[in-house]
């Protein structure tokens, strides 16, 4: 089911399409001007990814569930996989 919020971003980003696709043709121009400045260029850049996150479709995460993850304690077998990793990168430098 989706929420208020992503059906309204949808609706957005149909609504202005055109014009987003208007000012990402200009910010490409720019991007590929080879007489503009480092600036401006990296500019259009940055407002480039801005737009394009602007049309991707909504992203939806995974829940983190680290309950319990921090108090995780090594078996031995990893202890020492560990302590022969550790002593490896030390032996090699």
């Amino acid at each position: 089911m989706k929420s208020k919020r992503t059906e309204n971003l949808a609706e957005w980003r149909k609504a202005n399409f055109k014009e987003i696709q208007k000012c990402l043709e200009v910010a490409r121009a720019i991007r590929d001007d080879t007489e503009a400045s480092n600036k401006d260029r990296i500019e259009a850049i940055k407002s480039i990814a801005r737009m394009l996150a602007a049309l991707a479709p909504e992203r939806i995460s995974a829940t983190k569930n680290i309950k319990g993850d921090e108090s995780k304690e090594l078996t031995q077998d990893e202890a020492n996989l560990m302590d022969g990793l550790i002593n490896d990168i030390n032996n090699s430098c």
